[in-house]
């Protein structure tokens, strides 16, 4: 078996996660959803942990998880909306998933 090449740069990060442009197929979707849910689970954790024993402090904890769950929403709308368009409907779908979710 080959080596697997696990590379990311910024740019490429950039495309696969937090680009609206192109399209998504079903299998690339699911699982670049799941890795953004189980990596932000994870980050998010420890850096609570981190927060919340060293400074001792709960609110900045609680904003760390924030700032991470903001970054997940906007790679899992970005993922959501390639995957509409390869479906064949388009971003404004995506807009009223978004606002049902956040409500």
């Amino acid at each position: 078996m080959g080596r697997l090449n696990v590379r990311l740069d910024a740019q490429e990060l950039r495309e696969k996660f937090f680009s609206c442009q192109g399209r998504l197929n079903r299998k690339p979707f699911i699982m670049r959803l799941l890795g953004v849910i189980v990596v932000s689970t994870i980050v998010a954790m420890i850096f609570y942990t981190l927060f919340y024993s060293l400074l001792g402090s709960k609110q900045v904890a609680d904003g760390a998880a924030i700032v991470i769950s903001i970054i997940e929403v906007i790679a899992i709308y970005t993922l959501v909306v390639r995957r509409l368009h390869d479906l064949g409907m388009g971003q404004p779908l995506a807009v009223i998933y978004l606002v049902i979710a956040i409500l």
